[in-house]
């Protein structure tokens, strides 16, 4: 768990825990939609827009944090197949709130035991610009690292905000893909999509005698 202080507020970044985060994920539903809303963010889901429906995808998803890859080739992975991180703002009397979350998905590949994709990357619009997808991004690899998951690749779609910091935060662009979803904001049409990746430091040392 890490925190950040502003003058009113902290920001603080946590693990989902199954066991005690299970009630807020009405909240990413929440959040998604707003910056589906306001940002045409492709992210599965399409007008018109089902609160419940969405949550019910983020529960099947959630349940992931807690199951381990049964087929995994190195006991050291098995961590869970998935693993999500939550940034709240806690400010001074009153409920800590859901700002932000982000998840690292790994699937089973004998290849690639390393390799990890990014899943929704997502600040409330309401509290951008307050460094939340930094903190997100750093706990993630950090989860990442403990897993031996050193390649992680998210994607993004084009003109998104996520395009602009994945750069910032040292991945690469590795491709584009035209008309790769249909955008929910209306007579947008279809929407390319970014492949970005990174290495972490540790990758090479990690694999490279298992090869």
């Amino acid at each position: 768990m890490t925190s950040t202080a502003t003058s009113s507020s902290s920001i603080e970044i946590v693990q989902y825990s199954h066991a005690v985060h299970s009630k807020r994920l009405p909240e990413f539903a929440t959040i998604l939609i707003e910056s589906m809303e306001q940002d045409g963010l492709i992210a599965t889901f399409t007008r018109p827009w089902n609160p419940d429906f969405i949550t019910k995808w983020y529960e099947e998803r959630a349940v992931e944090t807690e199951r381990p890859w049964d087929y995994a080739t190195d006991p050291s992975v098995q961590k869970g197949a998935r693993a999500i991180v939550m940034a709240f703002e806690k400010k001074d009397g009153s409920k800590d709130e859901l700002v932000g979350y982000i998840m690292l998905a790994a699937s089973f590949n004998q290849t690639g035991p390393f390799r990890s994709s990014v899943e929704k990357l997502v600040v409330s619009p309401q509290h951008r610009r307050k460094g939340i997808a930094r903190l997100l991004m750093a706990k993630l690899e950090q989860i990442a690292l403990q897993r031996k998951r050193t390649l992680i690749i998210p994607d993004t779609e084009e003109g998104s905000p996520a395009e602009k910091i994945y750069p910032k935060l040292g991945y690469t662009e590795f491709g584009r893909i035209p008309m790769f979803g249909i955008s929910p904001v209306e007579k947008r049409g279809l929407a390319g999509a970014v492949g970005f990746y990174k290495i972490l430091p540790q990758h090479e040392e990690l694999w490279a005698p298992e090869i």
